[in-house]
């Protein structure tokens, strides 16, 4: 599982889990790259967002949503974007393991998707860190809801373009076909 949803998400269920069947055992990796389940011996992943075509079986087990965020002196000294052709003149902080490469995918105001080429001073490869760099003022940054939640809450960020439609990312299990997993 991504390394910032196994912390916050994934971690807390499996002990409550594990608590409730002490006969199972789990081994959980947490880690922000592309696994590749048969070739490394995996059962299943957690994917977030949308999933590329391939021969695995997909289970949705929840959404998230994925928010533009900002640090409040960030908008002080940039300004707040308006629209969403009003990004090309801010810094975005780029996410180097999205599926999208280096473009974020945003539903307009009329629901129509766009595209907005991201490149800035800053590209990461986990999202926690990527958040963090947005709470400094670098930038703006692209996360799932339940990553920033408590900074939104405590005002160390503040929703850029809030009054979009949401872009809803699907949480998945995924595992390879022909492999019944067992009840546990």
């Amino acid at each position: 599982a991504p390394i910032s949803f196994g912390i916050g998400q994934l971690a807390p269920a499996v002990a409550a889990f594990l608590c409730d069947y002490p006969e199972v055992d789990i081994a959980m990796v947490l880690e922000d790259r592309f696994v590749e389940l048969v070739a490394e011996g995996y059962d299943a992943a957690i994917r977030i967002g949308t999933l590329a075509d391939s021969s695995l079986v997909a289970r949705k087990i929840a959404e998230t949503r994925s928010v533009m965020v900002a640090a409040p002196a960030y908008v002080a000294a940039s300004g707040m974007p308006l629209t969403i052709d009003d990004l090309g003149e801010h810094q975005l902080l780029q996410c180097s393991i999205l599926s999208t490469g280096n473009f974020w995918r945003l539903r307009g105001p009329s629901g129509e998707e766009r595209q907005v080429r991201v490149g800035g001073r800053l590209t990461i490869n986990n999202g926690e860190a990527l958040m963090r760099a947005a709470e400094a003022g670098i930038g703006i940054a692209q996360v799932p809801s339940f990553m920033c939640a408590g900074a939104l809450a405590a005002g160390r960020l503040v929703e850029v373009l809030a009054d979009r439609p949401a872009d809803i990312l699907g949480v998945q299990v995924v595992y390879p076909p022909g492999r019944y997993p067992q009840p546990k």
